[in-house]
């Protein structure tokens, strides 16, 4: 791996390891128990980032297969910034994209075993990225628009920490944190 993409990466691992260490502490009934009938329940937050990160490894795979791709643009960094801002506040957002919404009633255990799966996948990639691509776009946000691999992995963990509040949120709300 790029030395730097490597403290990036290991913050991502950090923390995916404190979220799920979080949530081994909570009684298993209550990580797929739902706030309400129209909100995730704590596996369906982690599925969601499963497919987030197995959509950015399909679309990061076929982005190596083109030449000339996009540097970042002075617009894709202010909105960059803007995006980082809206994820570190307490407001709650949708789903910015078709697809990217997680399977219901998925199990803790297949969750978490998906997770594993699709950070390995990233990891591959991250340890055989080509130094010569790291200032191009290659992975597209769909508001903010394409991000180097480093700044994409920096979104992975502004968005898991956003996910991390709400998660706590639904603790609370189900008697489990």
């Amino acid at each position: 791996m790029h030395p730097s993409l490597t403290s990036e990466w290991d913050r991502l691992e950090a923390q995916q390891r404190a979220i799920l260490a979080d949530l081994e502490a909570w009684p298993v009934a209550k990580r797929t128990e739902r706030p309400s009938p129209d909100a995730w329940s704590a596996t369906e937050v982690l599925d969601h980032l499963v497919v987030v990160e197995r959509a950015a490894a399909a679309y990061l795979e076929k982005k190596l297969q083109a030449s000339d791709l996009p540097g970042e643009t002075m617009t894709v960094r202010l909105r960059r910034a803007m995006l980082h801002v809206a994820l570190s506040s307490p407001f709650r957002f949708r789903v910015p994209g078709k697809g990217l919404e997680p399977a219901r009633d998925i199990g803790w255990d297949d969750v978490v075993a998906r997770w594993a799966a699709a950070r390995e996948t990233l990891r591959l990639m991250m340890d055989a990225f080509p130094e010569e691509r790291l200032a191009e776009g290659v992975f597209r946000h769909p508001l903010v628009g394409y991000l180097t691999v480093r700044h994409m992995l920096t979104f992975f963990r502004a968005h898991i920490a956003h996910h991390r509040r709400q998660l706590s949120r639904i603790g609370r709300s189900v008697g489990a944190g």
